[in-house]
């Protein structure tokens, strides 16, 4: 709970704290083993460098030739980089797409491409 307490002090989630303790013959008391792993757990926090992982889903844009300049921008402004592109006929661009964000991406490459472009969900 010590531990606990202190990610959720640091407003973290899908987050693993571990904190190993040897036994150096003090007992320290359920008070003492309780600042002991809270104030460890702090303190790797504190020097942790929080990196912010957004949850994405893979998605494929088909879009036409005269829309790519249009699309990169719309991807660039909302931080969206391609994985993978296949230039055919037309281009298919593979992304992964912040989860929050699907509908409005979509909504911003239709409107911008008069509805040339389409977005779907893609099998990976």
């Amino acid at each position: 709970m010590p531990i606990l307490a202190r990610i959720d002090g640091h407003d973290l989630c899908s987050v693993v704290v571990v904190v190993v303790r040897w036994f150096g013959g003090t007992k320290l008391g359920k008070g003492g083993l309780i600042r002991a792993y809270g104030g460890a757990a702090a303190a790797a926090l504190s020097a942790a460098e929080i990196i912010e992982v957004r949850q994405t889903i893979a998605a494929t844009i088909s879009i036409e030739y005269p829309d790519h300049g249009v699309v990169e921008g719309i991807m660039r402004s909302m931080e969206i980089t391609p994985v993978h592109a296949d230039y055919g006929t037309g281009i298919t661009i593979e992304a992964l797409v912040p989860v929050e964000e699907l509908d409005l991406f979509g909504t911003r490459l239709r409107d911008a491409t008069s509805g040339r472009a389409t977005v779907a969900k893609s099998a990976r």
